[in-house]
Parts: C-alpha cells; structure tokens; sequence
C-alpha cells in the first residue's frame, strides 16, 4: 500500500493501482494452481515474469472478471488493496540481468540485426533526474589536432526504444527462434537511451590510430543512464494480439518540455521497423531506436538535426542539444492516442554535473 516501506507487484486500471498480493490472499484467483501470494509478495515481477504466459494470461482474464461480475470484491478492493497513481512511488519493475539492444533500422548483415551489449545496472524508473554526465572528448572534434578535455559534455542526447521483457530464459544449449519467440516475452516497455555523442569521438580515434585489434570502444556515451516506464504492457493483451501486421501498431511520440513549453519532436509507430520483434527476440536482442523516414519520425536526436538543423522549439529557442532543465517526455499508445492504452510515461529531466 502507500505506507508500504518496500516494492509492491501491482496493476493497473485508469488510475487506480491495484496490489496484486492482497487479491491473492483473498483467493481471488481460485483456479490457478500456484503460489500467487509468494509470487507477489516480491519486490519485482521477475517470478510473475518467469511463469508460463498461459498464467499470465490467467491472471489478466481473473482480474477482468472482478472488475466486471464482482461488484461487492470491487468495493472491498477499493477500501482495501488499491491506492491512487497519484499515491505511489513507482520503481524499476524487474531486477535486470542484462540488457541488449539492437538496430531496427536495416543496417548492417541482412539477415541479422546489429546488436550490443548496454549496462543492465544504469536502468532508472521514469521520472529519475538525469545528472549531465563528465568525460573526456575533443575540445574541437572538427579541428585536426584537437585537445581532449574532461569536463561536462554539452552534447546530450536522447534515443527512444521499445524494449522487450524476457521473462522465459533461452537454457544453456537452445537455440531461439522467431516461431517461438512470444513464449519468452513477459511485456514491452519504453525505454530512453541517453546518449552523449561527444563521448564517442575519443575512443574511437584512438582505436583508428593505433590498430583494429584495439579493445577500446565507445560504450561509456550509453552507460549512464537508461530511463524505462513503469508499466509493462502484456503482448497477449487484446489491444496488441493483431496477427494481421508484422509489428505492433504502437504509435509512439518523444517531446522535450523547455521553460514549460513542450516540443514534438518525434511522431513514429512501432510498425516501422525493418526487423520484426520476434526477429530480434530471436537474437536475444531489445527492439532498439524505432526508425522513421520522416522530418518528425526520428527517435534520435542527432537525426532529427542531420545537417546542423536546430529544432525550433514552442518557447522560441532552438534545440540543437539537450539543455540542462529540459525534459523528455516519451510515450506510446496502442489503438489511437485519444481513446488507446497507453504505456505510461517515459520521463526524465537533465540536471547539471555535480562534480567535476
């Protein structure tokens, strides 16, 4: 409940979460022969995640019925296992073991998209402020010969990604494949993937100078801070079982909020993407940034600004980085914006460096 000194496994309905322990302790869920109230009394949903989908599904349909043929345990749960949205701390909601994220534009081998390897330990709740990160880059990455400094990078990025929950493990030995790819998915997320573009330069260089066998790589510009949703969306949810498309049909918006102002600066959909989910499951991959051909479908800053263009911003400003104060607000909705479910909101604002 609010006053609850640890994490609670919950739901949601509107904007009333609902403590998925206090329905298993009041044997809400009467046909489903496992152990619920342990499973929900953990301060994650990594045991709910790693049962089989069919229980999954199981307790979406109980909860469903509740809501609509139990009047009498509705009014119970409202005075005794719900609390406002507006009431709770909200906090990563699976402990993360490893984190994959992939390209899912078509680059790269045809038949395989390029995927790497991001800091599972930086993933944040929504809402978390993002302290601008310190690092070494070029003074003047256009000028030969330039110096590289240490100081705050100026050159802050966003990257938007639909994330994937792998709930089933791939077992030491099996191969995954796309025909069975649904099996492993708890849920999807929206995830915001900072990006200091500055930090790339440094490493790069030096390993273009030296030798190809040189083991540095630019991976620190991504290992910061990682802001994900708090909510995760079932795909065996009705609003997402559309076995017509090849992607989801999630459509998906970022906007940056400047002195209280707020920018669109990216309209795409999920539907996009040149790698299919299940493909990129398949290679135990994220979905990675959700490419557009568009002006204004781009989930990464630095394309929507190809060629130095600035965005020009609702207060009158230009966006041509991240400033410190500015928030970006990522969200996805499935079946239309105005009436659809919503992921929840993708949130994060830009503080400055504390220590240098």
């Amino acid at each position: 409940m609010a006053d609850s000194p640890s994490p609670q496994c919950v739901t949601r309905i509107r904007n009333e979460v609902i403590f998925l322990a206090v329905l298993a302790k009041r044997d809400l869920f009467p046909g489903i022969k496992t152990q619920l109230e342990v499973v929900f009394s953990q301060p994650t949903l990594n045991a709910f995640a790693a049962l089989p989908k069919s229980i999954h599904d199981e307790v979406r349909e109980a909860i469903k019925e509740i809501y609509t043929e139990h009047p009498d345990e509705v009014k119970w749960l409202v005075a005794n296992g719900t609390e406002s949205a507006h009431n709770v701390q909200m906090h990563v909601l699976i402990s993360i073991s490893s984190f994959t994220r992939a390209e899912a534009s078509q680059t790269g081998l045809p038949t395989l998209p390029n995927a790497y390897a991001d800091s599972a330990s930086s993933v944040v709740v929504s809402g978390t402020p993002i302290e601008r990160p310190v690092g070494q880059f070029l003074d003047d990455c256009t000028a030969v010969g330039s110096d590289v400094i240490c100081e705050a990078s100026g050159v802050l990025n966003y990257e938007f990604q639909v994330a994937a929950i792998i709930g089933k493990l791939v077992g030491a030995g099996q191969i995954p494949r796309t025909a069975n790819a649904d099996g492993h998915i708890f849920g999807l997320v929206l995830l915001n993937n900072w990006i200091v573009n500055s930090l790339l330069l440094v490493p790069m260089l030096i390993k273009f100078l030296t030798s190809a066998r040189d083991p540095l790589n630019p991976s620190n510009n991504k290992h910061f801070h990682t802001s994900m949703s708090p909510w995760v969306i079932s795909t065996s949810a009705a609003f997402l079982a559309d076995t017509s498309s090849i992607n989801y049909a999630i459509s998906l918006r970022i906007e940056v909020i400047r002195n209280g102002s707020s920018t669109t600066t990216c309209f795409t959909s999920f539907g996009t993407m040149a790698r299919t989910l299940y493909q990129m499951i398949a290679s135990r991959a994220s979905c990675g940034k959700v490419p557009g051909t568009g002006d204004d479908e781009h989930g990464f800053l630095a394309e929507t600004k190809l060629g130095g263009k600035a965005v020009e911003m609702a207060d009158g400003s230009e966006l041509l980085w991240l400033r410190d104060g500015d928030i970006v607000k990522i969200t996805g909705t499935v079946g239309g914006e105005k009436y659809g479910v919503g992921f929840g909101e993708c949130v994060g604002e830009i503080k400055a460096t504390k220590i240098l």
